[in-house]
């Protein structure tokens, strides 16, 4: 049996910092340690694979939010989405969308696109991950709290943004 604890406190643990490697050169790197780089390379079995291809994985969460739950996952390692190749980006969030489509088949009420990026956005394992996670009405599930912009806050947001996404 594996012990995924011990293996999640490997993944995060890097030899190597992949933004320093070339894009190339990032893009053929296996983490060692990562445990979706373990699944991806067959190094750890995994029976909760539900889709393979060249370029993607996707798995059930072993610690679902409800059944179901999901992990896209590229097959280049990128420590998160902010590091993620362009192109690996756009086939993750189309197999996301088609995931999504899936879920709902099931009788679902709804579905959430998660990307955590960073430990203080509890991301546990460093490589860009998007869990798919069906919601049923009611379910009592939060996303996180939200409050209104102070006065002049949300101009001061817009100034320091908008010139950044140009």
């Amino acid at each position: 049996m594996v012990d995924c604890h011990a293996i999640l406190q490997l993944c995060n643990r890097k030899l190597v910092d992949s933004r320093k490697l070339s894009k190339q050169g990032s893009a053929l790197l296996k983490m060692e340690g990562c445990l979706f780089c373990k699944i991806i390379s067959k190094e750890l079995p995994a029976s909760n694979v539900v889709y393979e291809d060249q370029e993607l994985i996707v798995l059930l969460d072993i610690n679902p939010v409800h059944p179901g739950h999901l992990l896209v996952i590229p097959k280049a390692h990128s420590d998160d989405m902010l590091t993620m190749d362009p192109v690996d980006l756009q086939a993750v969030t189309a197999r996301a969308q088609l995931a999504g489509r899936a879920l709902m088949q099931q009788g679902y009420d709804g579905v959430n696109l998660v990307v955590n990026m960073k430990p203080a956005a509890h991301q546990v394992i460093m490589h860009t991950h998007f869990h798919v996670i069906p919601r049923v009405s009611g379910d009592g599930l939060k996303t996180w709290p939200q409050k209104p912009y102070a006065e002049g806050e949300l101009l001061t947001w817009r100034a320091k943004l908008a010139p950044l996404l140009q």
